[in-house]
């Protein structure tokens, strides 16, 4: 009876370990959206290059996933004849790379 209620015991602490982790995974896992990777990058051009990004044309932004988890946004656009490229984090929101031509 003990070996028992010792099983179920263990069975429900590993149950709960499982419920904990999972639910820490699922909330890591949710992605800024479109327009955080945007703000993001338009920041970045602000303070990289003091532009003012009222008038940025062109504007493009693709999600991006691969097979390892990782995820990211490739924000592109264009102002004042110069085309900008921001790969943005899409878990934390940081910039991957920046480019600017």
């Amino acid at each position: 009876m003990k070996k028992k209620l010792i099983l179920v015991i263990v069975l429900v602490i590993v149950l709960a370990a499982a419920i904990v982790f999972a639910s820490i995974y699922i909330r890591n896992t949710r992605y800024i959206s479109r327009d955080e990777a945007l703000s993001v990058a338009m920041t970045r051009a602000v303070n990289d290059y003091g532009i003012e990004m009222i008038g940025a044309v062109d504007v493009d932004i693709d999600f991006e996933k691969d097979s390892y988890g990782n995820a990211w946004y490739e924000v592109e656009f264009k102002k004042d004849g110069r085309e900008f490229e921001y790969i943005i984090n899409a878990l934390d929101g940081t910039v991957i790379s920046a480019e600017a031509g």
